[in-house]
Order: C-alpha cells, then sequence, then structure tokens
C-alpha cells in the first residue's frame, strides 16, 4: 500500500538500515557541533521513521480528546494499533491504525459535530444582584 492511499489518523513506520542508521548518527554528530548540543552528538539513532496522516478530522479528533481530559489535566492518549505488514517491494513496514482516545471513542465513528455537541461549554447562569434594584440602596 502506498502512503498516498491512507486515511487520515493512520501511519507508516520503516526499519532503518545499518547505512540509514549510520547516516543518522553522522548528521546528529554534524548537528550537535554545529549547534553545540552535546546530547546530540552522542545520541543513538532511531530505528524506525515514518509518519501519521493527518488532517481537519484528525485535528478535531485529538482536540476532542484534549477537551475531555481537561479534568485529568488536559492532556490525552491515543491509542494505536500496529500490524506488521510489508512494502509492495517486500521491505518491512509497521502499520499504525485504529486510532482511539478515552471519553471520545475511535477515530472511525468520531463526528466532531456530535461531540462539539456533548463538549460545549454551558451557559453561565445569569447573577443573582446582591439587593433588590426596588430598594433603596443602604448606605
Amino acid at each position: 500500500m502506498s502512503s498516498f492511499e491512507l486515511s487520515a489518523g493512520n501511519g507508516r513506520l520503516y526499519p532503518l538500515t545499518a547505512e540509514e542508521k549510520k547516516a543518522v548518527v553522522e548528521s546528529n554528530k554534524q548537528r550537535g557541533k554545529d549547534y553545540d548540543q552535546e546530547w546530540l552528538i552522542s545520541k543513538p539513532a532511531n530505528d524506525f521513521n515514518g509518519f501519521i496522516k493527518i488532517d481537519q478530522h484528525v485535528v478535531d479528533f485529538m482536540q476532542a480528546g484534549v477537551t475531555a481530559s481537561e479534568k485529568s489535566g488536559s492532556e490525552c492518549r491515543v491509542r494505536f494499533e500496529g500490524y506488521r505488514a510489508k512494502k509492495q517491494d517486500g521491505s518491512p513496514q509497521l502499520n499504525l491504525e485504529s486510532a482511539y482516545i478515552k471519553d471520545v471513542g475511535s477515530l472511525k465513528k468520531f463526528d466532531a459535530s456530535t461531540v462539539a455537541q456533548a463538549t460545549k461549554a454551558q451557559p453561565k447562569p445569569a447573577e443573582t444582584p446582591m439587593f433588590d434594584e426596588d430598594e433603596d440602596i443602604p448606605f
């Protein structure tokens, strides 16, 4: 499956070859020297590179997750399922699918308009005046 066939919210991770890892380490070393960042010089290479495809629907889904979790600190976790697969050339990849957020549900079933109605701020009750406007002010 090619990248362009992905639906938003899904992604792919591809393992790096030994040569690609070596290039990452060399790049980190050079950037570490260029920007005087010691930690970058000794940083090991990552094992995978990849992406998650994002569109407005995914952004709305994630915002609904943050909004729903504001009671517990205004952050949320997005759970993905990972499936081993192969690219068309036979090389391995890891597919990320089935995004899910607690209190929001799955991305596939997410309807932003429904969640917007459910999470819309309740109107504030009208403030009760401290005294009746018809009465004389006591001072």
